[in-house]
């Protein structure tokens, strides 16, 4: 009996435990929050704008000048300051910008900005300035190193430290390189000793050393310059970037120093031939020629000997060619992750067993070639080599920048490729008429021979040949094979496009169909390869193709001598209208007249009857005006430009809801050339239209290569900021726009109880696919808790009864395009109610919960116990006979 009765009791514990516990657990399913998000990490992330100062510009090259302590103050021809830029000017070309550092402590705040650091001799450095040099520079000169940044020094000469070496002594100092007994002077033999090496493109073997010049001692990065066993210039490779210590200062110029220092800067793209797998070609004999000819066109070029993740980090595009030694996969894994982190492969593969030990690497990105021993042979197209050497041309070659200007390329012994990566762009492929085959072993009909594909964050060509990058003059027309026809300009736009990576595609389309006044091939050529170096695909129709429209970012028109017809404006309408951008270029009088049609379908309406003059700010001719800062508008566009230089340009008369980006003086000076003052009359304007974006420039002259109207040396393209102007405008053009969300229910005011729709409205300008997260608020938007993440529908289905009732609920919608969000909230806050109002006694919800599980157990046990008694069971035992019960009494 006392088993039964302790059983009993512990049933009762157990049952009042359980119920009591599932309550409290469904309690806590209704009242207990998640984690609640703090209101300021859950607001919209805006799109931003890039550093106007070309830091994340690939091109042109942007270069900070320390000025504090150079001479700057001596005559020409011995200015070694001047001499500086002059000499940069002169052999690497017009595609850089620049600024001085005039004081050591604004270091920290510039560099970031820059892509090369250049210390010119600072021949009036002092050793009492040292120490506080190199306490402000150490740390942030070996990060910027690290991270991709180029630092080069020239020295030679300065009293203070004995007359030679002020410059290397800041490298010393912050840890870039070690250097030691410099000694200054001219006329000795200067050497090449390393010709593998970058700065080595286009040196002279040996050279006197001009007035200017020091040697040095330093077992830190690699001599390329040198007098015995003393350095003159060295090159060191430093985490992602360079240090190059350059041993003259330009007090005469010279031209082996001049090419040092120009490939010092080219170093800015830096392209790695592997020479570490036996190669069948190498940078200092075959290929010698055309890796000078990369360098006249803004490359450093250098040859890895030993296969190297430590080169790799320090490489912008390497190029693999046919070697004898094969890729393991540990190699091939590691220039996996160099193109995926933004690196440019270049694969020149070839026919048959010449290929084999590349085929690791091409299968890898999805390049698969003919592994026959079979190569390609045309038979109608045949030059002196044979049938297996002959041209791509015409239909051969496909629309994009690497093939801009390349209409004819030659090869020789070639294999083709029978599988592309998916997306893939077809660069060039075989005659469809039969007449090519693998060398007589059957039909090779439309082979691709070479294609450009993105892989991860980085980028990749393969083509079938390598003979064709080699001083061989296969077809004995007295041409290195590397320039036959057109092939070395498609050599080096391989290297333009894979310059880029790490940079998103975007695609350009030329609109060249009515009969523009310049041609993308000539005078807008420098202009396309901006482009390309940045990012940008080009591609041209020559025929007017909605298709073609349809599948680029950029739509460019030029204006020509063809009129657009109505249903070629709607299309290009309903591109822009759809997300896509317009850049319209037109010109004065009657060289703006095929623009303005396609303009005047968006409210922007130019003047075609004269171009626009002034007195005051004009160079050359009243027409060629520049304008400066007060002429510009606060927009991202004008953001960094200091100065744009314009050349016979006309002027809107109508913006039709845009923005005025460029406008003339307001003062008197400038009027139209056919009577009459243009005072403040915009002449550069941009507009948002529905989801696209519209730039109209009323010059076309300013984005020329191909002229120097002011005769300064840099041509239209590169005067003033026009370059960076170029890049502003398509970067708005371009650019990755946030999304737009408006939550439509519950939206404020409502009283929801049950299972009730959130729903809002989105829209995405660049047609990203979107994904959303759903949160709610219960007081009033102080706090947020998330309901779900993920969505990729603009409904969720929301269950209010796993909530409290309270009148201050807020809902917030977030949407994502991948890279940016926005968000929206319920514009007040609305009102659950799944509960009765007020409860017995002033009792709490848990209280009570917990006081009707204790009754349902009470009566599930008495229910029992009855049963115990009456239904069942042995039955108790019958009394005695006779037996009475009585009552005690007193």
């Amino acid at each position: 009996m006392k088993m039964n009765t302790r059983h009993n009791i512990l049933s009762v514990l157990f049952v009042t435990l359980f119920i009591s516990s599932a309550l409290v657990v469904g309690v806590g399913m209704i009242s207990v929050p998640q984690i609640a998000l703090n209101l300021q990490q859950e607001e919209a992330t805006q799109a931003g704008y890039p550093a106007t100062d070309l830091a994340s510009r690939n091109s042109p090259v942007s270069i900070l000048v320390y000025s504090q302590f150079a001479d700057t103050t001596s005559a020409v021809p011995n200015n070694e300051f001047r001499n500086t830029l002059d000499s940069i000017k002169a052999t690497y070309g017009q595609n850089f910008r620049y600024d001085n550092l005039t004081s050591y402590t604004q270091l920290s705040a510039q560099l970031p900005k820059f892509d090369i650091f250049l210390i010119p001799e600072q021949e009036n450095l002092f050793i009492a300035n040292l120490s506080a040099i190199v306490s402000a520079w150490s740390g942030p000169l070996v990060d910027f190193v690290n991270n991709g940044g180029i630092v080069i020094a020239l020295d030679c000469y300065s009293l203070s430290f004995g007359n030679a070496g002020p410059t290397m002594n800041i490298l010393n100092g912050t840890g870039l390189m070690t250097v030691s007994n410099p000694v200054s002077g001219a006329g000795w033999t200067n050497n090449l000793v390393n010709q593998s090496n970058a700065l080595a493109r286009g040196v002279a073997s040996s050279y006197p050393a001009p007035d200017g010049s020091v040697y040095f001692d330093t077992t830190d990065g690699t001599t390329v310059i040198a007098n015995g066993v003393h350095s003159v210039v060295v090159h060191k490779i430093m985490g992602a970037g360079h240090v190059v210590l350059l041993g003259f200062d330009l007090y005469n110029r010279e031209t082996n120093s001049d090419i040092l220092l120009a490939n010092a800067i080219r170093l800015h793209r830096h392209v790695v031939f592997d020479e570490s797998h036996n190669p069948g070609f190498s940078i200092i004999s075959t290929f010698a020629p055309l890796a000078d000819y990369y360098a006249t066109q803004g490359f450093a070029v250098s040859s890895m000997g030993v296969f190297s993740s430590e080169y790799l980090a320090a490489c912008d595009i390497l190029v693999l060619t046919l070697s004898y030694t094969l890729y393991t996969t540990q190699e091939t894994n590691m220039i996996e992750d160099f193109v995926n982190n933004g690196g440019g492969l270049f694969i020149a593969t070839d026919w048959g067993a010449w290929g084999n030990e590349l085929d690791p690497v091409t299968d890898r990105f999805g390049f698969v070639r003919n592994k026959t021993l079979n190569l390609l042979a045309d038979s109608d197209d045949a030059l002196s080599g044979g049938d297996s050497n002959f041209p791509f041309d015409g239909n051969n070659i496909y629309n994009h920048s690497i093939t801009l200007l390349a209409d004819r390329i030659e090869v020789y012994a070639a294999t083709g490729l029978i599988s592309v990566p998916s997306g893939a762009s077809i660069l060039v492929t075989t005659d469809n008429d039969d007449t090519t085959t693998w060398n007589g072993a059957g039909p090779a009909n439309n082979i691709v021979f070479a294609a450009a594909a993105t892989a991860g964050q980085g980028r990749v060509v393969c083509i079938g040949d390598t003979n064709m990058m080699s001083d061989s003059d296969t077809d004995s027309d007295g041409t290195d094979n590397w320039e036959d026809s057109n092939t070395e300009v498609f050599l080096t736009n391989i290297l333009r496009w894979l310059s880029a990576s790490g940079i998103e595609e975007q695609t350009v389309l030329f609109e060249a169909s009515h009969g523009y006044n310049y041609i993308l091939t000539t005078s807008y050529y420098g202009f396309a390869n901006l482009l390309t170096e940045n990012g940008y695909t080009i591609r041209w129709m020559s025929t007017f193709y909605e298709s073609l429209i349809d599948q680029c970012d950029i739509l460019v028109i030029e204006d020509g001598s063809l009129n657009y017809t109505t249903s070629e404006i709607d299309a290009i309408e309903s591109f822009v209208n759809d997300g896509g951008s317009l850049f319209l270029l037109g010109g004065a009088n009657n060289l703006g007249i095929q623009a303005d049609m396609v303009g005047n379908r968006f409210g922007l309406d130019m003047n075609n009857t004269g171009y626009l003059e002034d007195t005051d700010d004009s160079v050359v001719a009243s027409h060629y005006i520049v304008y400066d800062t007060s002429n510009f508008v606060s927009h991202p566009i004008m953001q960094g430009i200091t100065r744009f230089e314009s050349y016979w340009a006309a002027a809107f008369i109508s913006l039709g809801g845009g923005t005025a980006l460029v406008t003339t003086d307001t003062d008197g000076t400038c009027h139209w050339s056919s009577g009459g003052l243009a005072n403040g009359l915009p002449m550069l304007a941009a507009k948002n239209q529905n989801m696209g974006r519209i730039v109209f420039s009323a010059d076309y002259h300013f984005v020329r290569y191909n002229q120097d109207i002011d005769l300064d040396g840099f041509t239209n393209l590169y005067d003033g900021d026009n370059s960076l102007l170029v890049l502003n405008i398509f970067h708005w053009l371009a650019e990755n726009r946030a999304p737009t969300v408006e939550v439509t229910f519950p939206n404020g005011g409502n009283v929801l109880n049950g299972t009730q729709s959130i729903t809002w409205d989105s829209a995405d300008f660049d047609s990203d696919p979107l994904t959303f997260e759903i949160l709610y608020s219960d007081n009033n938007g102080t706090d947020w808790t998330s309901l779900a993440t993920g969505i990729t529908v603009n409904q969720f289905e929301w269950n209010t009864t796993l909530h409290d009732d309270g009148t201050e609920y807020m809902i917030r919608v977030v949407a994502f395009d991948g890279e940016l969000s926005a968000s929206d909230d319920s514009d007040n806050t609305f009102e659950l109610d799944n509960f009765a109002e007020g409860l017995p006694f002033g009792l709490d919800l848990m209280t009570l919960l917990l006081i009707l599980g204790v009754v349902a157990v009470v009566i599930i046990m008495g229910y029992l116990f009855t049963r115990r008694r009456g239904g069942g069971g042995t039955p108790p035992p019958p009394k005695k006979a006779g037996a009475m019960k009585t009552t005690k009494t007193k």
